[in-house]
């Protein structure tokens, strides 16, 4: 089982560790070791959150939450850090 924050991060070492702006949610404070995961899916919608001001860091992330973030990852050109080739069957 894992949960949100530590999924977030999961997948923001998979695309590079690129920016992303803190601050966006108000249960995700800047000197957690997720934050800068959270804020750079936040960034690229690739969450919206468990409601507009919260992401829930700690309830554990379901099969469909999981699929939904990688849906949008894979879907969004921009996520990607610069340094991260991705394979030619990748399309955006």
């Amino acid at each position: 089982m894992v949960s949100r924050g530590v999924m977030a991060t999961f997948l923001w070492c998979l695309a590079g560790e690129p920016p992303g702006t803190f601050g966006v949610f108000a249960d995700v404070p800047d000197n957690v070791f997720f934050a800068r995961a959270v804020a750079w899916m936040a960034d690229n919608e690739i969450t919206t959150g468990a409601s507009p001001t919260t992401f829930s860091p700690d309830d554990l992330v379901n099969r469909a939450q999981v699929i939904t973030f990688i849906w949008r990852l894979v879907n969004t050109a921009g996520a990607w850090g610069s340094g991260v080739e991705l394979p030619e069957t990748v399309t955006f």
